[in-house]
């Protein structure tokens, strides 16, 4: 009777493969029959001209996740630049998965509350513009003013939602409430729900303590010193031989969440009998770079490092990264390359 039901684990499994799959759709990638030659994406400057306010925004709130951007006085409700980051990723997944453009208005009738300036970012993020309208006009300006705008989703209080509709009827729109909401009427929470890709958007913080055995010669220890003056993580050093036990140690010490390792590294790690999956708990992100790694290892890997992602990378200390590959179903493929590379 249960044969139709798969178990958590195995659903796991499923949802994991599936965000690993559209990371990867995110590595756009072409290919120059004449000349033989594949191409990475074009490589995006950090701030350029065509750089949206959306992603200026993007990089603070995520820098400084546990500072606190919002407090109200009606209820002493404090909102983190985390939280603000992650409801604004969601609601901008969700535009995007309702296909809404530049092109397009999203409208808010609303006072200030918990939600509202995720919304507004989340229209930053997506590139779509918001028509905002004061809650206290009357149906007839409201009607007025977004007969000009037309929008394709509202977000409105509760109280407000009778004038807002009726004002909107012929428009059609989607409505979400933001507050005092209404039986029947979609609310803000349903698009708030955790996401299978949002965690593509969460990388390097602040708050990260991140760890790899190389040194400022090697591609990975210097990436990882620029990640560290960019970001403000902690990083975690030592002069010490690598060993998987001293690796583990360092692990639980520190509480370190993002590695960079190298293939025999790995291969010594899965054979550690101190290597278990509770003294590894707080890893998030596992980077292998410089070679590549067998099936069974990298799956001995996943098994004692549940809470990661596993990545693969190849690189030059010359010139950085070069191609990018995530999960094991593509092992032993070097990915696809990554923008501004040509191979």
């Amino acid at each position: 009777a249960n044969c139709c039901h798969s178990t958590p684990t195995q659903q796991l499994i499923v949802d994991k493969l599936e965000a690993e799959r559209c990371i990867m759709d995110f590595l756009k990638g072409s290919y120059d029959k004449h000349a033989r030659v594949w191409s990475g994406d074009k490589r995006p400057l950090i701030y350029d001209f065509d750089c949206s306010l959306g992603k200026v925004i993007y990089n603070t709130l995520r820098n400084c996740p546990k500072k606190v951007c919002q407090v109200s006085d009606n209820d002493g409700r404090e909102v983190t630049n985390g939280e603000t980051l992650t409801w604004s990723i969601r609601l901008a997944q969700h535009f995007k998965k309702m296909h809404l453009r530049h092109d397009d208005v999203i409208g808010i009738v609303a006072k200030n509350s918990t939600y509202l300036t995720s919304v507004a970012v989340s229209c930053f993020m997506n590139c779509t513009p918001f028509h905002a309208v004061n809650p206290v006009y009357d149906t007839k300006t409201i009607e007025n003013v977004f007969s000009t705008t037309e929008p394709k989703v509202i977000f409105c209080d509760g109280e407000f939602y009778e004038k807002v509709y009726e004002a909107t009827r012929s428009l059609k729109p989607l409505f979400y409430t933001l507050t005092n909401h209404i039986e029947g009427v979609a609310r803000i929470e349903d698009l708030l729900l955790p996401t299978k890709t949002e965690f593509f958007y969460h990388f390097v913080t602040s708050e990260d303590v991140v760890f790899t055995n190389s040194s400022i010669d090697w591609f990975t220890g210097l990436l990882y010193t620029v990640i560290t003056c960019t970001s403000s993580c902690k990083r975690v050093i030592t002069n010490r031989d690598y060993t998987p036990e001293y690796f583990v140690e360092l692990v639980k010490k520190y509480n370190i969440n993002n590695v960079g390792a190298a293939p025999r590294h790995v291969a010594q790690l899965v054979a550690c009998p101190t290597a278990t999956a509770e003294n590894l708990s707080t890893i998030r992100s596992f980077g292998i770079g410089g070679g590549s790694v067998s099936l069974p290892i990298i799956q001995r890997l996943q098994s004692i490092v549940k809470n990661s992602i596993i990545t693969f990378g190849y690189g030059l200390t010359e010139i950085g990264g070069i191609s990018f590959n995530l999960g094991y179903q593509f092992h032993s493929s070097v990915g696809k390359l990554v923008p501004g590379m040509h191979a």
